[in-house]
């Protein structure tokens, strides 16, 4: 590709390295009869396409982990009601199954880290049971009032509620998300 501006002549080359071309500029200078080679600075277009993938990967990771812990926090909601509602939790999953490892047991609940890092689960007793003897046997989920069963369905909820209130007081109180002015003088060293 050729261009004529003043006393040069533009002419672009493109060069391929590997599955990508790099271009130049090659100028070429009447008066003088010289042609003056201008890089288009490929190590940073290779550089740019780096940095962007590593944008895209760390906002998928990003992504992954705040969602995992906002469902892990809704689950300790579910969690902590059923216990308190007599309630026996059985398994208490980091990341859906299947199983990778059972961590640990604590107080009759396994705490076990599944295959797929989106979120988590509780599974109480009585959840899954086929016959209605073990669905409404002692400490199962059914075996429990209304009204516990009711505090139990919206405990996830209101630890996420808990949690975004807990985020934004702490955020607009210590971190100052939110300029505050006590005086013009401050405001206007704000500005400066």
């Amino acid at each position: 590709k050729q261009e004529k501006m003043g006393n040069v002549n533009v002419y672009r080359v493109g060069e391929r390295i590997g599955s990508s071309t790099f271009h130049k500029n090659v100028i070429f200078h009447r008066q003088t009869q010289r042609n003056l080679v201008v890089e288009n600075f490929f190590f940073f277009h290779m550089v740019g396409r780096i940095a962007i993938f590593m944008v895209v990967l760390l906002t998928i990771i990003a992504f992954i982990l705040l969602l995992t812990g906002l469902v892990l926090v809704h689950e300790w909601g579910h969690f902590i009601a059923a216990r308190g509602a007599g309630v026996v939790v059985e398994e208490f999953g980091f990341g859906l199954p299947p199983r990778i490892k059972k961590l640990f047991r604590w107080k009759g609940t396994d705490f076990s880290l599944n295959w797929f890092p989106f979120g988590g689960f509780v599974r109480l007793r009585g959840e899954n049971a086929v016959t209605q003897k073990d669905r409404y046997a002692k400490g199962s989920f059914s075996a429990a009032s209304i009204p516990a069963r009711i505090m139990i369905l919206i405990a996830g909820v209101a630890m996420n509620f808990l949690v975004a209130l807990v985020i934004f007081t702490v955020g607009l109180s210590v971190g100052k998300w939110v300029p505050t002015y006590l005086s013009l003088a401050s405001m206007e060293e704000a500005a400066a």
